[in-house]
């Protein structure tokens, strides 16, 4: 009697091998934990972050992202080099997709995502993972220390 009890926690594969990474028990839910080192958990990101951003018809973008605990942000642009000045004001709010390192700032003027790490934010192109080639370290908003 013992010994049923002790092999009926165990699942047997087709093979006949025993599963040795995870027990299967009926009612028992084995669906796997994420990982849960993300962005979002384990950094201290909000707070100001500032950068020179590429511009394909001015000498640069002057870029300030201020993201808020309340899940809020700030945004100001200052395109520089052109005839007249140009500052582009907007705020909204944020969302964490489900990787839990990506933000999606939404505001008026659409959405703009970037990539959180540690003490700065990178620019994301579109839906893309990141800008392609070599362009993508001038895409990076540093964190301005408290």
């Amino acid at each position: 009697m013992m010994i049923s009890l002790l092999f009926s926690g165990c699942s047997i594969t087709p093979e006949g091998n025993e599963k040795e990474d995870m027990y299967f028990m009926e009612g028992v839910d084995t669906t796997p934990v994420a990982d849960m080192h993300t962005s979002q958990i384990a950094l201290d990101y909000t707070g100001t972050y500032t950068g020179l951003l590429p511009c394909g018809d001015c000498d640069g973008i002057e870029a300030a992202i201020v993201l808020f605990e309340d899940g809020t942000f700030e945004k100001s642009l200052h395109y520089l080099g052109r005839d007249e000045d140009v500052l582009l004001s907007s705020e909204g709010s944020y969302l964490w997709e489900a990787s839990g390192g990506v933000v999606r700032l939404e505001g008026d003027h659409g959405f703009t995502r970037f990539m959180v790490a540690e003490n700065f934010l990178v620019h994301l192109e579109g839906e893309a993972d990141r800008f392609s080639g070599d362009r993508g370290e001038h895409y990076v908003l540093q964190k301005i220390p408290e």
